[in-house]
């Protein structure tokens, strides 16, 4: 993360990179601030649709309570169409969980999220992003989070050197 921003975009795969542009198109609006309201419903319909369970509320209601959970989320028009939530530890900043409505998926605002995510954290003096659910050599990763993620393992998770 000690990178320009172009050689950040310049490490990512280019479908990636025009995914992130597209999205910034989109007169998207990415607020920095706690709201578990708007995480929680956002979770629900993100659980519905993809078919899993999530944690009862007071987990995430405990997550939120702490001074180093950052939330990001993105807005249409007003209206949240996708968050994803962060942790600052030591030198890194570490993507926990996101949920985003699917209606709106074509506007891509999950990689903005992310780029926006990494530019809060270099912002905040850290030193390494890591895409905490991305697996090694990732296995089972979808197309879009593979072109974010093409930086560099350690023996757990994907980080962004």
């Amino acid at each position: 993360m000690q990178q320009t921003d172009e050689a950040l975009l310049d490490a990512m795969r280019k479908n990636t990179r025009y995914s992130i542009r597209f999205a910034g198109k989109q007169n998207l609006v990415v607020k920095e601030e706690k709201n578990l309201a708007v995480f929680w419903d956002l979770l629900q319909q993100t659980a519905k649709h993809d078919n899993f369970t999530t944690h009862v509320k007071k987990h995430y209601e405990a997550i939120f309570n702490f001074n180093s959970i950052y939330q990001l989320t993105a807005f249409k028009d007003d209206i949240a169409i996708a968050t994803a939530v962060f942790v600052g530890f030591g030198n890194t900043f570490t993507y926990l969980f996101a949920a985003s409505d699917y209606k709106r998926h074509q506007l891509l605002a999950p990689y903005l999220l992310q780029w926006e995510a990494i530019k809060l954290g270099q912002k905040l003096g850290y030193k390494y992003y890591d895409f905490f659910g991305i697996a090694p050599r990732m296995k089972g990763v979808k197309s879009k989070e593979k072109g974010i993620s093409e930086h560099e393992y350690d023996e757990r998770h994907l980080v962004v050197r």
